[in-house]
């Protein structure tokens, strides 16, 4: 019973260390807004040009700028698309560096969150995993994963096990006013 509380109280934790942002533990949690972290506390940011860069490291309590918040969609066997917040798909392009110019969701726009021992790491459309440059540019070049390739989706969804349970209007208050609603 103790260690339930313990892993509840770090979950929170890191989660207001991140403004609000959670770090993703499954396929399942990777919908909507999210923000994919490096372990730096750097993430990800959207440029105008469409390409994509590590933002500065933040500090704690700080979430994402919105330029570093991402749009997941399931897309099947495992896999996500990601849409910036200029409205375009993010994909590959021939240099294996990650750009957000298409228009709708091919097998270049695909890519798959990989777990092995509670830590992921992000497979490409090109069979390589995501990691960054000697100039901060984002790309998937790496066959293996070391420690600069694990990754954490954050998300600020409202989770189904973060939901408080909820008390119709009909029972609350005291015994005599929740009778008294039944009795109406």
């Amino acid at each position: 019973k103790k260690h339930k509380k313990s892993s509840q109280d770090d979950f929170v934790k890191d989660m207001n260390n991140h403004g609000g942002w959670w770090a993703a533990e499954s396929y399942t949690h990777i919908v909507g807004p999210v923000a994919l972290q490096f372990p730096n506390s750097a993430y990800i940011k959207a440029m105008d040009n469409g390409k994509f860069v590590l933002g500065a490291p933040h500090g704690d309590g700080q979430g994402p700028e919105p330029e570093e918040i991402l749009m997941a969609m399931k897309v099947g066997d495992g896999k996500i698309s990601l849409k910036s917040g200029y409205d375009k798909y993010l994909r590959l392009d021939k240099s294996g560096k990650l750009v957000g110019v298409s228009e709708a969701v091919g097998a270049m726009e695909m890519f798959e969150p990989v777990w092995e021992d509670g830590k992921m790491a992000i497979l490409g459309p090109n069979g390589r995993f995501m990691s960054i440059d000697d100039d901060d540019f984002i790309l998937f070049n790496k066959d293996r994963v070391g420690p600069m390739e694990i990754i954490q989706i954050r998300s600020n969804r409202i989770r189904e096990d973060m939901k408080k349970a909820e008390i119709p209007d009909e029972l609350k208050g005291t015994l005599d006013q929740v009778e008294t609603k039944f009795v109406k």
